[in-house]
């Protein structure tokens, strides 16, 4: 067996752990889902304003408009080029989380900041880039203000693929990452971290293990997590491909509830997690679900 052969198949053997750290059936509770609309572009994380879901979808670098009142498409925002701006050089580099900031850039604005978390690239810090959207004679555009770079993946920090949501309520960012220690086997633990909400006068801005207030690590698997949101204390997260479950973590006490949302239905991957109208929302690539968490 020569070097190249011994090399694939260690991979596939990592891929086999990191695929059987999601689990299949130990769930503390089920829900109820139902589907809430179908017909949605493709995307990898959304967000949501007013009665608006603002979906990015990074392969053709735009933001999708979806009107949730009449759950129909109505605009998109081509994404400005981001080169000598970002770490990777492109203008999204995949988008695993998007969220809203509590704060405008400016009192005239339509909408609050928006945040895209990506994954790290050559240098080994995570980023998310922060922008502006306006809506000027009818015209959405997308203006890049801030770039943000999470901690190296050390063993000290343990950032890893860092994703950036808001506790809008308190105005406090949160984010939540694998703990990571440069070695891809660490994804059994999932790392929430809390961090003051940079100014955005800046253009770069380094975040370090000093600018953490505080973090706490759950131990469950970190594989495919993406799209969460804070309500009431509690973070929500979407998570799986073929096992698609929800996390829902507890910020004060740090206590998880897992919820099994392929077993009542959800037959695709979650890109987006969401609160509309007092209920929970869980977009994918085909479609809307709305859950009920009372049971």
């Amino acid at each position: 067996m020569n070097l190249e052969v011994k090399y694939i198949s260690g991979q596939l053997l990592l891929l086999f752990f990191l695929l059987s750290c999601i689990p299949s059936d130990d769930f503390d509770k089920d829900i109820s889902l139902s589907i809430y609309s179908s017909n949605l572009k493709n995307h990898q994380s959304a967000a949501v304003y007013g009665d608006c879901a603002f979906m990015v979808n990074n392969w053709r670098t735009r933001i999708f408009i979806y009107d949730l009142i009449n759950c129909q498409m109505v605009d998109s925002i081509i994404m400005p080029a981001g080169k000598g701006r970002t770490p990777s050089g492109d203008v999204i580099y995949h988008s695993n989380q998007c969220s809203f900031s509590p704060f405008f850039y400016s009192a005239n604005d339509n909408y609050p900041l928006l945040y895209i978390s990506q994954r790290a690239k050559e240098d080994k810090r995570c980023f998310t880039e922060v922008y502006r959207l306006l809506l000027n004679d009818n015209k959405y555009s997308a203006h890049l203000i801030q770039t943000i770079l999470f901690p190296v993946m050390t063993e000290n920090n343990s950032m890893g693929n860092v994703n950036v949501v808001f506790d809008t309520d308190n105005q406090v960012m949160y984010t939540y990452s694998r703990n990571n220690d440069t070695m891809s086997t660490n994804y059994g633990v999932c790392k929430i971290a809390k961090f003051k909400i940079p100014s955005f006068d800046t253009p770069i801005v380094y975040l370090n293990d000093d600018d953490i207030i505080s973090s706490f690590s759950i131990d469950c698997s970190a594989v495919n997590m993406q799209g969460a949101c804070i309500h009431n204390g509690y973070l929500y997260i979407g998570q799986g491909t073929n096992s698609s479950i929800l996390r829902a973590i507890h910020l004060d006490t740090g206590l998880l509830t897992t919820y099994n949302i392929k077993k009542i239905g959800c037959k695709y991957e979650p890109e987006g997690c969401f609160w509309y109208n007092e209920s929970l929302m869980i977009s994918t690539r085909k479609c809307i679900y709305k859950l009920d968490l009372s049971n």
